[in-house]
């Protein structure tokens, strides 16, 4: 064990090189823990504030020692006129002991046609055991002790069971007030499930219809417009679309839209209205109604066939 830890000491000093403008840091906090605890692990980068991150799969970077338990925070802070920093948190944990290493992050940023990787320091998770004192006699279970009741226990306890009791006869006065259903009346049919393909070019032309941009509401137009298609991508092909970040939503679509110039359209729109909400671009008069004429041809082109098995209900 101290063998290991010696040779991974080393390898993080070799690594242990300035940094470049896009920035990368990787921290555990805190990073020695006993076996179960858990640990946040952060990941936080500096970029410029023009072009896209793109963020490597989590999960698959702990490897089989480290758990990951759920990602908690996704907060962007814009420094200057030129960068952004970035940073996500993670909770993590490990059910053995010992030094398990996290190696370095590797990022892509992605501007017009230039991609840059960039890459963070390595870190070190210290697992502990939990002592157990072997040598101490076994204790018994203690009993069970018992504690009186208070009035005020008594008194909510009554309390309690009146109001259970004027519930149960309020509900069978207006179950004997309604009655039974007549014979007549029709059960309500239960509404049908609009589409998901019409319910959203439904809402992309009601979105052009508001014009927000002639309003300076330029960003709640693109937040707007991207909900629509998030929204839509996940129910048409049964992924959390909504909740990811439009390098996820790239990396998984290929495998369910084979048309290239469908995929063009997808990935023009998600980055031009990135750029809009975060990085604070501001396109001219005639980009905003474009934004939507690609957001309605990528909906258009990925209708479902009849016998097509991921039609929505």
């Amino acid at each position: 064990m101290h063998v290991t830890f010696l040779l991974w000491a080393i390898w993080v000093s070799l690594n242990a090189l300035p940094l470049s403008a896009q920035q990368a840091t990787l921290k555990l906090d805190p990073d020695e823990i006993r076996i179960g605890e858990h640990t946040h692990m952060l990941l936080d980068i500096t970029i410029p504030v023009e072009g896209e991150v793109i963020w490597p799969p989590v999960d698959e970077l702990l490897g089989k020692d480290i758990e990951l338990i759920r990602e908690e925070t996704a907060d962007t802070l814009t420094l200057n006129t030129d960068s952004i920093r970035i940073r996500r948190s993670f909770m993590i944990t490990s059910w053995e002991d010992g030094y398990f290493p996290v190696p370095p992050v590797e990022f892509k940023h992605i501007l017009e046609q230039d991609t840059t990787v960039f890459e963070s320091r390595p870190v070190l998770l210290q697992v502990a055991d939990v002592e157990v004192d072997l040598e101490e006699d076994i204790q018994d279970i203690r009993p069970i002790i018992s504690v009186p009741l208070t009035f005020w226990e008594v008194f909510l306890w009554m309390l309690a069971g009146v109001v259970l009791v004027l519930l149960i006869i309020g509900i069978y006065l207006w179950r004997r007030k309604r009655g039974k259903q007549e014979s007549g009346e029709q059960a309500v049919k239960p509404r049908e499930e609009v589409p998901a393909h019409i319910a959203a070019i439904s809402s992309l032309e009601t979105l052009r219809k508001k014009k927000l941009w002639q309003d300076g509401r330029v960003k709640e137009h693109y937040m707007e417009l991207t909900d629509i298609i998030r929204l839509y991508i996940g129910k048409r092909y049964g992924f959390a679309a909504p909740e990811m970040t439009t390098g996820e939503i790239l990396h998984i679509i290929p495998s369910r839209v084979a048309d290239e110039r469908i995929l063009g359209l997808l990935s023009d729109l998600l980055h031009h209205a990135d750029l809009v909400k975060f990085a604070k671009h501001q396109p001219g008069e005639d980009k905003h109604e474009k934004a939507v004429d690609k957001a309605l041809a990528f909906v258009s082109g990925t209708v479902p066939a009849e016998n097509d098995k991921n039609v929505d209900p």
